[in-house]
């Protein structure tokens, strides 16, 4: 589960264009992952769950934005 939650929220950080849409679908499986970890494994493993989708989740879309403005940077300097 944690793994599915994991996956989400790190797979819009993949995407050319950044759309409400997918966000709110990796949310909402994301949420509902963690809902999963509450009921089978209790609230600790959910808290632990939570954190670290949601620190992997904003990790990788700043890693994202990031990398695309030096990307778009570098094209607008050689043209």
């Amino acid at each position: 589960m944690f793994a599915a939650s994991f996956a989400a929220a790190t797979a819009p950080a993949f995407f050319r264009r950044i759309r409400f849409s997918i966000l709110a679908a990796s949310a909402l499986f994301c949420l509902s992952m963690i809902a999963s970890m509450y009921f089978f494994n209790g609230a600790n493993a959910a808290l632990a769950g939570a954190v670290l989708t949601f620190s992997a989740g904003v990790l990788s879309l700043a890693a994202s934005l990031i990398f695309t403005g030096i990307v778009d940077m570098l094209k607008k300097r050689y043209r």
